[in-house]
C-alpha cells in the first residue's frame, strides 16, 4: 500500500500542522510572517467570593422560580378545590331531595298496602255474602220446584198471583222505563250502562216494554187496553204489542227524537 504524504499548510514541510514549529499560537499561521507578538489572553480565575456570590444569585433565581411555580400551583389547586366544593354542595342537595322523594314513596307504598289489604278483606266479605245469597236462592228454587202446582190450594194460587201483580205493577213499569230513558239523555251512554246507572234490571223493562211504550205513543189507547183487559200483566203486554203494530212509523220517529228507548224489534214481536 502507498503511504500517505504529509505536508504542512503553514511551512510546507513534510509533517503535520499539529507538529509544525512555525505555527502561530494566535492566528494559527506562519509566525515568521505574521505580526502576532502577543500571547492569547489568559483566563482569569475567579476568586472564592465571586464564586460564592454567583452561586447565591443562581440559588436566589432558582428559589424565585420555584416560588412562582408553587404560587401558580397553589392557585390552580385552590380553583380546583372551589369547583369540587360547589359540586359537593350540589350533590348534597340532590341527595337530600332524593331521600325526601324516597321517604314520600315509602309512605305512599305503605298507605297503598293498607288500602289493598282493606279492599281484599271487603272483597272476601262480599264474596261470602254472595255465596250465602246464592245458596239461599238455590234453596228457595229447589223448594218451589218440589212443590207441584196441583198441590197448592186456591188461596195459595191467588196469593201468588197477587204477589206477581204487585211486583210487576204498571206504575213501576212506567217509572223504570222513564228512569232509564232519562239516564241515557243525561249521560249519553249505552243501554247497558243506562240500566246499571238507573239500578233497574234489564228484564223488568224489556219484558213489559210494550205497556210503557203504548202509554207514551197513545195514552188513551193504553188506558183503554188496561181498562178493558182483565187478565194478567203478561196478557196485557201481548195486547199492547198488537196495538203498537199500527203505530210503527210513529214509533220510529219518536225513537229518532229520543222519546223512546233505542230498541229495535222484529215485526213478529208485535204480531204475537
Amino acid at each position: 500500500m502507498s503511504q500517505r504524504i504529509l505536508k504542512c499548510t503553514v511551512c510546507c514541510g513534510d509533517h503535520s500542522i499539529f507538529h509544525c514549529e512555525n505555527k502561530c499560537g494566535v492566528c494559527h499561521g506562519d509566525n515568521r510572517k505574521c505580526s502576532c507578538s502577543e500571547q492569547p489572553p489568559s483566563k482569569k480565575k475567579k476568586s472564592g467570593k465571586q464564586k460564592q456570590s454567583s452561586g447565591d444569585q443562581q440559588s436566589v433565581t432558582d428559589l424565585r422560580k420555584l416560588y412562582y411555580n408553587l404560587q401558580k400551583e397553589h392557585e390552580r389547586v385552590g380553583s380546583v378545590f372551589q369547583n369540587l366544593k360547589d359540586q359537593n354542595e350540589e350533590l348534597a342537595r340532590d341527595l337530600a331531595e332524593r331521600e325526601a322523594d324516597l321517604e314520600e314513596l315509602a309512605n305512599l307504598v305503605s298507605t297503598k298496602d293498607e288500602v289493598i289489604k282493606n279492599a281484599e278483606r271487603r272483597l272476601l266479605q262480599v264474596k261470602k255474602l254472595i255465596a250465602d245469597l246464592k245458596a239461599e236462592v238455590q234453596s228457595l228454587r229447589s223448594r218451589n220446584d218440589h212443590q207441584e202446582p196441583e198441590q197448592q190450594t186456591p188461596e195459595q194460587r191467588s196469593e201468588a198471583e197477587i204477589g206477581r201483580m204487585n211486583s210487576h205493577s204498571l206504575s213501576s213499569i212506567h217509572s223504570r222505563y222513564v228512569k232509564v230513558l232519562q239516564v241515557i239523555h243525561d249521560n249519553r251512554c249505552s243501554m247497558a250502562n243506562a240500566f246499571r246507572l238507573a239500578g233497574c234490571p234489564r228484564s223488568t223493562v224489556r219484558d213489559f216494554v210494550a205497556i210503557a211504550e203504548l202509554k207514551i205513543v197513545d195514552h188513551r189507547e193504553h188506558d183503554r187496553v188496561i181498562r178493558d183487559h182483565a187478565g194478567s200483566v203478561k196478557e196485557s203486554e201481548v195486547t199492547c204489542r198488537r196495538r203498537l203494530r199500527s203505530y210503527l212509523p210513529v214509533m220510529a220517529n219518536l225513537r229518532c227524537e229520543g222519546k223512546l228507548l233505542p230498541l229495535k224489534f222484529d215485526e213478529r214481536f208485535y204480531a204475537e
